[in-house]
């Protein structure tokens, strides 16, 4: 009798095998992101691989975004004119006072809004970069060059 009972609370409960893992498990809430969109309510991967896929995706298109950028601003920085790998740059805003976002929080996502505040900036190595606000480097906005600052001595 308890047998039964435990073979039909089985078969009332609901499982899915995650195509990633392969792993059959019961579908809820501690196993599944919910998905309102999908038929069964539930994301497709468990949430141990769909969280490892989607940090992964994010950090694939992030990069990506960055290396679109740092493309169109020619791969050199505007300062010293060394060229660097994507990571090896920073996009500095050439007057903080219009900066509406910095572009690492857009994630180099490719729109108008994006582009837009690109265009309020320069590339910069992030030696350049660190020098600059430390003031090693000091920005002619007039000139729209970077020049060594005077040591003081």
């Amino acid at each position: 009798m308890i047998s039964q009972q435990l073979s039909l609370s089985k078969q009332l409960k609901k499982y899915h095998t995650c195509p990633a893992c392969q792993k059959n498990l019961e579908l809820n809430a501690d196993n599944f992101f919910r998905d309102k969109s999908r038929p069964n309510g539930f994301k497709n991967k468990c949430k141990e691989c769909d969280r490892k896929s989607s940090s992964v995706n994010r950090k694939v298109l992030n990069r990506e975004g960055k290396e679109y950028f740092v493309g169109v601003f020619g791969n050199k920085c505007k300062c010293c004119g060394g060229s660097f790998d994507s990571a090896c740059y920073d996009f500095h805003h050439r007057n903080p006072a219009e900066k509406k976002f910095k572009l690492s929080d857009s994630k180099y996502v490719l729109n108008e809004e994006t582009l837009k505040e690109a265009a309020k900036c320069d590339l910069l190595c992030k030696n350049c970069h660190a020098s600059l606000h430390a003031g090693y480097i000091q920005y002619d906005p007039f000139g729209d060059i970077y020049t060594r600052a005077a040591r003081i001595s």
